[in-house]
């Protein structure tokens, strides 16, 4: 049975692979962006390994989200570029999906002649067009509007792009992949003006480092909680000497990739920072 479903899945990509075997020169597909639940562009074009070959994909957005925090009911402009020297024709999948994997906000086409929307599973993607993604300069940006979500919450921008060599096949091109983690401002804003807190790197994988003065001995508490609040890690409660602290604390080994807050309570006044766990 197990082998049987393996067999059909795959004769199922070819049968996509083959129908858009044209796939730049002809219209983009959709559900090939990388994101759960989905294979990336590499299923179809296949000669080299995902991410190689020197080329690169970035995300940026307009106005920019500065610390990852997007404003919740905000118009942005979210802008994908797929580079590779040398390269002419260049293609795109992109999608944004909130913590359960479904669409976060709302996209639309800013140019209908370089990408268009269409659906898989549900999800609203956005492609590239009939040879949408030409390109004299070695790179494509594939620009469209995304209406963020009017509550907040995690929003994750996925992308797949393709650097083509435009020989009418799936043959010899490069794709690349990445991906850009939300959160939607709340307002969280230090409670306790006498302390600042430094939390670092951020994103992060399983250190988070944290630092911040006190001015007079304190009791503090320091745990890491969902955005609503939820216990992830209580790290210590415990008095402390006035002065400079350093800490480093542990990323659990069972925490999902996602945003969290990093809370430290001084004498019963809270201040938080987000972090971004991306293991």
């Amino acid at each position: 049975m197990k082998k049987h479903s393996i067999i059909t899945l795959s004769a199922i990509i070819i049968v996509l692979c083959l129908s858009s075997a044209k796939i730049l020169q002809n219209n983009g597909i959709a559900g090939f962006t990388g994101s759960p639940g989905e294979n990336t562009c590499v299923s179809c074009h296949t000669s080299f390994a995902a991410n190689s070959g020197g080329g690169s994909i970035t995300i940026a957005t307009t106005p920019s989200i500065t610390g990852n925090e997007y404003v919740p009911g905000t118009t942005y402009t979210v802008d994908v570029t797929v580079a590779k020297t040398g390269v002419t024709l260049f293609g795109l999948g992109a999608e944004i999906l909130n913590s359960s994997n479904t669409n976060a906000g709302t996209i639309s086409i800013l140019n209908s002649t370089e990408t268009k929307i269409l659906t898989s599973s549900g999800r609203t993607n956005v492609a590239h067009q009939l040879n949408g993604g030409s390109s004299t300069t070695g790179s494509k940006t594939f620009s469209f509007k995304w209406v963020a979500p009017a509550t907040a919450g995690v929003a994750k921008i996925y992308a797949a792009g393709v650097a083509a060599n435009a020989n009418n096949s799936n043959n010899g091109d490069y794709v690349y992949t990445t991906s850009l983690i939300l959160s939607g401002s709340v307002g969280i804003k230090e409670q306790f003006a006498d302390v600042h807190l430094s939390v670092y790197p951020n994103p992060t994988t399983d250190i988070i480092n944290v630092s911040y003065t006190l001015k007079e001995e304190a009791v503090v508490a320091c745990e890491l909680t969902s955005l609503t609040g939820a216990m992830v890690k209580h790290y210590f409660s415990e008095s402390q000497a006035a002065g400079e602290q350093h800490l480093q604390l542990d990323v659990p080994s069972t925490v999902a990739n996602g945003i969290y807050l990093l809370n430290l309570t001084v004498n019963s006044k809270k201040v938080s920072h987000r972090i971004i766990i991306n293991g």
